[in-house]
């Protein structure tokens, strides 16, 4: 697997655990009109050190691995809404 990821524009959502265990990827850059993320979408992907993330993308469960980091270079608001649908689902 490519260790840069840029996810089509044509999709919309990215279905559960989509690229658990890719330890190959390193950057991952996820289009505006992505507007859910599947739980564990991207679990486990230890190397991955740069997402780009649409500023208002849902997820209802736990999709990066640990969420701590991504507070290293995520947008802030997009680490909050993420973290916001992880511990308050609708």
């Amino acid at each position: 697997l490519n260790s840069n990821i840029t996810i089509p524009q044509s999709v919309e959502t990215i279905g559960e655990q989509a690229f658990y265990g890719c330890s190959s990827v390193t950057t991952l850059v996820i289009p505006d009109n992505v507007t859910a993320l599947g739980t564990s979408a991207f679990g486990s992907c230890d190397k991955l050190t740069s997402v780009t993330l649409p500023k208002d993308i849902i997820t209802s469960a736990p999709t990066f691995s640990p969420v701590a980091m991504l507070f290293r270079q995520y947008p802030f608001q997009a680490v909050l809404n993420l973290l916001n649908n992880q511990l308050f689902p609708i």
